[in-house]
């Protein structure tokens, strides 16, 4: 029995050690490393995640020519300097045929299979090219085109609304009526974007969030033509205040977050 124990314990340091060795604050990589893809596939293992060994391959092939503008291992999130107009200058003109993936299709693409939710056709024009790279890549084959337009399509402003309480309603309302159930362990986590003069909110950004041993994990592609990145946090809390910062904007009247079709943060 004291072997066996003894052999558990060395599992989950073996793990945590994968997984960022136990140091606290908000770490990111951008996978790479054996450490960092261990960690991502032991995720993926308890947390229903497929086509993980296909991710990894591109993001392999993508960090391959950029260099010191990635991190293959766990780095403290302060010391990721990130500038999303630096990457591929040298990947685009070496792989001139090679079809990336957005935030949402990688959300489907490893995770879709967990979600319902009621089937719809595209809205809009902020699905657009989502639309056409479901059709012509590969990668994103076996994903349901009324599925990811039901799950991704943009919300309608309602202009009537004068109270934020009001506001907060209706777009809880709308989430509502898509009749969203996750299946597996992993949250969905949506970061919706205000566009006053086109009178919705769309997805601007999306990710899986997990929490295990103690940690919250945040598996994400950056966006089009940028890294997957995992970031390694101490609280939900953590990863919203990260979002807000990243995604807020003076020309974004209002920035809203939610966890499984639920409003987690409104900015």
């Amino acid at each position: 029995m004291k072997r066996f124990f003894c052999c558990l314990l060395g599992v989950l340091v073996l793990a945590l050690a994968a997984c960022g060795g136990g140091r606290k604050g908000p770490l990111v990589t951008n996978l790479g490393s054996p450490e960092s893809n261990s960690c991502l596939k032991k995720l993926g293992e308890r947390f229903g995640l497929r086509d993980l060994e296909g991710v990894l391959a591109e993001s392999a092939l993508f960090n391959s020519t950029n260099g010191d503008r990635v991190y293959p291992s766990f780095v403290t999130l302060d010391q990721a300097a990130y500038d999303p107009f630096s990457f591929n200058s040298d990947f685009l003109k070496d792989h001139p045929d090679f079809q990336d993936s957005n935030c949402r299709e990688t959300l489907m693409r490893v995770y879709g299979q967990a979600l319902d939710v009621k089937k719809a056709d595209f809205q809009g024009t902020y699905l657009a090219f989502d639309r056409e790279d479901l059709a012509k890549n590969p990668a994103l084959k076996k994903i349901d085109p009324r599925t990811y337009a039901g799950l991704f399509n943009e919300i309608a402003l309602d202009r009537k609304a004068q109270s934020k309480e009001d506001r907060e309603r209706i777009f809880q309302e709308a989430l509502d009526a898509r009749g969203f159930k996750n299946h597996q362990g992993a949250k969905v986590v949506m970061v919706y974007l205000e566009d006053p003069d086109q009178g919705v909110y769309f997805v601007g950004h999306c990710g899986l969030l997990m929490e295990e041993g103690g940690r919250y994990y945040f598996f994400e592609k950056r966006a089009i033509n940028e890294p997957y990145s995992l970031l390694s946090l101490d609280s939900k809390d953590q990863l919203v205040h990260i979002l807000e910062d990243r995604y807020g904007a003076e020309d974004i009247p209002n920035l809203v977050i939610t966890e499984d079709m639920k409003v987690l943060a409104w900015d």
